[in-house]
């Protein structure tokens, strides 16, 4: 891993790579002999999420005293990801929309916050505290009339609306506490406006 490749940026010659996670998965024990081509890479990455190999088992190399780290709640890395809405959703305020989601390792009595978006700007956002891995809610949508004030969705278009859900990390005094390091997006969707 380098930096090769990144001075296009806009401060050039002072650009660098930024990694939110990386996750190195053991192909073999001599170089030579892997296909480093990338759809052979793809697919070792893709073996590294299959029973009985799971992401939890993998992200960690647990040492004598430490906890078996084969169970999601025990693995430092947590994942978050939001099953519905799909991009085929059309809506309307009325009916609001159902937010499911499934998150591996988080464990109950976690703070989320769920957030609707246009065009990434918060129009609205609701706190869930989990009980389980895999969740829904209702999430009520503003009327009509608060959309198109709070948004351009009538001359942007009405399907550029999506879910944010964010992971409480830790409270921080003077600070809504929120942490921008698990979070998760939907697709974009369609609200009737």
């Amino acid at each position: 891993m380098d930096n090769a490749g990144t001075n296009d940026c806009l401060y050039q010659g002072q650009c660098y790579t930024v990694f939110d996670s990386i996750r190195l998965v053991h192909v073999g024990d001599e170089c030579q002999d892997v296909d480093h081509g990338e759809d052979a890479l793809s697919r070792m990455s893709d073996l590294a999420c299959d029973e009985p190999n799971s992401l939890a088992q993998l992200r960690t190399v647990p040492g004598q005293k430490d906890v078996d780290p084969s169970t999601a709640e025990a693995s430092p890395v947590k994942l978050l990801e939001i099953i519905s809405p799909s991009e085929k959703l059309l809506t309307t305020s009325e009916k609001g929309v159902e937010v499911f989601w499934q998150t591996e390792g988080v464990p109950s009595g976690t703070d989320l916050k769920i957030s609707l978006l246009y065009n990434d700007e918060i129009l609205v956002d609701a706190q869930h505290r989990t009980s389980a891995s895999t969740e829904s809610m209702h999430l009520p949508i503003p009327n009509a009339q608060y959309i198109k004030e709070y948004s351009d969705a009538v001359t942007g278009g009405n399907d550029r609306f999506r879910i944010r859900i964010d992971v409480q990390h830790v409270v921080v005094d003077l600070s809504n506490g929120w942490s921008n390091q698990l979070y998760a997006y939907s697709p974009y969707f369609s609200i009737d406006v």
